[in-house]
């Protein structure tokens, strides 16, 4: 019997590898941690499970074997997908393994925001408690405006969330009619930019491509309210860095949290580190243990029912139909 070659990154949990050794048709091979033995292993591999390694047009044509691209997350933007769909090689991603737990990390930082618990703990700890006490005023979530930009996995449950909270979501996503939006408890907006006046909360929940780049810079923010919050736990290079820096220094916006930077990770010298008022996080937001383990078996799993013929369409993000029957 020969045994399809399966790479998979070395830090797969091991949830993922026990699925994956429960097949005496499979053999594991962990890959290597520099690019350059990567390209020299994938020519022999029959499918590939990664995590943030780049799989670029060179790798796909090297990669001949390749059957399946199973991704541990959700962010794309580390794939060319062009070319692996050209080269006919389906794209599987983490599903919704880790949503709930970037809803929950979304909200720990709103609500760090909000309540003021930076400056909160820090005061304490100088022996400023009564000045603190009397200076500083957190605010409530009930009853702001929160602008969810992005409804899929993630925002979708944001939405929830938010409702049960008391906010008042309102909700953009160009793949979603405003019935849907409606249906997910939001008032459906189109034009977003021009509600940012009226917005306590941003919250960013799409994905990094040509259209959202930037997409939060100078203009956005110099139009949304001074007391306003902004958070991205979605991808690097949405909010434009430099703009919000200013935006806060200049106190246009009340302040901001980051799980994810443009560059990762986010060396100690980058200007984001000295910024006043802004929480980061080590794009740490779906990086618990429950996540980790769960995103690892689904993906496993996905390669599994690859090659036994039953891969759900729906599992698979490059719009490439699945093969059907045991393959080879």
């Amino acid at each position: 019997m020969t045994k399809k070659m399966i790479l998979v990154f070395p830090e797969l949990h091991p949830a993922g590898r026990a699925v994956l050794a429960a097949r005496d048709d499979f053999e594991v091979i962990d890959a290597p941690f520099d690019q350059d033995g990567i390209m020299r292993t994938i020519a022999d591999m029959d499918a590939y499970v990664v995590r943030n390694q780049p799989v670029d047009a060179a790798l796909v044509e090297r990669g001949r074997k390749l059957g399946i691209i199973a991704r541990a997350g959700v962010g794309l933007d580390n794939l060319d997908l062009p070319a692996l769909t050209r080269a006919g090689i389906v794209v599987c991603d983490g599903g919704t393994t880790n949503a709930q737990a970037v809803v929950e990390h979304t909200f720990a930082i709103m609500l760090m925001l909000a309540k003021q618990l930076p400056a909160y703990d820090r005061g304490v700890r100088e022996d400023r408690w009564k000045e603190l006490r009397e200076s500083l005023a957190a605010g409530e979530l009930y009853g702001k405006k929160l602008l969810i930009l992005g409804l899929g996995r993630v925002g979708s449950r944001i939405a929830g969330v938010a409702n049960a909270l008391g906010l008042d979501c309102l909700g953009c996503d160009i793949a979603l009619s405003d019935d849907q939006i409606r249906t997910l408890g939001c008032e459906p907006v189109t034009d977003w930019r021009a509600r940012l006046g009226d917005i306590d909360i941003v919250t960013l929940h799409v994905p990094l491509n040509a259209k959202t780049r930037g997409m939060i810079g100078p203009a956005e923010l110099a139009r949304m309210k001074p007391t306003a919050l902004l958070i991205n736990c979605a991808r690097g290079g949405i909010v434009d860095e430099p703009a919000l820096i200013d935006a806060l220094t200049r106190r246009e916006i009340a302040a901001a949290g980051l799980d994810v930077t443009v560059r990762e990770p986010l060396p100690v010298d980058d200007p984001l580190v000295t910024c006043e008022r802004l929480v980061l996080t080590p794009h740490s937001a779906a990086g618990t243990d429950e996540t980790i383990g769960r995103t690892a078996a689904y993906c496993a799993q996905n390669v599994c029912d690859f090659f036994d013929g039953r891969l759900p369409a729906s599992h698979i993000v490059n719009g490439l139909e699945p093969p059907r029957g045991p393959q080879g």
